[in-house]
């Protein structure tokens, strides 16, 4: 078992690159304690495009399919650079399938700093293809991404009335041509409609009613199942128990994920990030004066175990 204690005087490096190993990572975000800001969402890669010194941020929308904000910045004098360009890259449809590039806009006021937008269309993994071009050259770099829902966006209250005023309209659009349709629509020109025509017309038209009501009802019940579905679907960290024990060696962290959903359908493996599987920030409350970047090593398939012996004691 190995320990990485870290004191938060040390020189701290955001790592190079960030996998779509999410479940890994939430995993670590479950178990935390620490009160410092460690849930974000989005993916930070520092490293370079060519000859280019770049750090992409890349916004996850959180619904799929949503729009993900991209943020380039290219650490050199941005005078020498011509134009930046991102697009996704799905693991499925890859290169081949992937759709045409779109220009990162510069931002005004922050010399180096460029902004764009992508449709990020299905859950899974996605790879940001960023181009940066210039006098220096040419180069680009994958960004590795993973989207997931994660929220559902209500609808506001000026969207539900005007979807019910269209469906009113439709309605009674509808009523209107069955009426004209049972009462006059097989009538010859100048013929009068008679009262066994008015009656059969308003009877029809009843019964339309009934039968469009049951659709808006039916209608309103399927969407409100799919948005349940769409609600469970949503992504969650999964559930875990942490305790400490001592041992001859030191105290020992271990991390059970006490969750139904580990191991059932949809369910995917931990995917190592640097060569490892759960990477576990520890930081000391109320001062932050300890850190730690632990790697807590499997010891079942559902338990992570790592070393305390090099940490402070306290509340972390």
């Amino acid at each position: 078992m190995k320990t990485a204690g870290r004191r938060a005087s040390e020189c701290l490096r955001v790592p190079p690159r960030l996998v779509t190993a999410v479940w890994a990572l939430v995993l670590l975000l479950a178990s935390g304690t620490g009160s410092a800001h460690v849930g974000s969402p989005d993916t930070v890669f520092a490293g370079t495009a060519g000859p280019w010194p770049v750090r992409v941020t890349v916004r996850p929308p959180g619904v799929v399919p949503g729009l993900a904000e991209i943020f380039v910045r290219v650490e050199a004098p941005a005078s020498g650079v011509r134009s930046v360009t991102v697009r996704p890259m799905s693991t499925g449809a890859g290169r081949r399938g992937a759709p045409a590039a779109d220009a990162a806009a510069a931002v005004a006021g922050q010399p180096g700093l460029f902004a764009g937008s992508l449709w990020l269309m299905t859950e899974g993994e996605y790879a940001i293809e960023v181009v940066v071009a210039g006098a220096s050259g040419t180069g680009h770099v994958l960004v590795p991404v993973a989207s997931i829902a994660t929220r559902q966006l209500p609808m506001s209250s000026g969207l539900v009335l005007l979807v019910a005023a269209f469906a009113l309209i439709l309605v009674a659009g509808g009523l209107v041509i069955v009426f004209a349709a049972v009462y006059e629509g097989t009538l010859h020109p100048g013929d009068a409609p008679s009262l066994e025509r008015r009656r059969r017309a308003r009877a029809a038209t009843a019964a339309a009613a009934f039968l469009f009501l049951a659709a808006l009802f039916g209608e309103r019940a399927w969407a409100m199942r799919v948005a349940d579905l769409s609600r469970r679907g949503l992504y969650r960290p999964y559930r875990v128990r942490a305790d400490v024990r001592r041992e001859v060696s030191g105290r020992v962290r271990r991390m059970t994920v006490d969750d139904p959903r580990w191991g059932s359908e949809g369910w995917h493996p931990l995917l190592p990030d640097h060569g490892k599987l759960v990477h576990l920030f520890a930081m000391r409350e109320p001062a932050l004066d300890a850190f730690a970047h632990l790697h807590p090593v499997a010891v079942s398939d559902r338990a992570f175990e790592t070393g305390l012996s090099s940490l402070p004691a306290g509340t972390y």
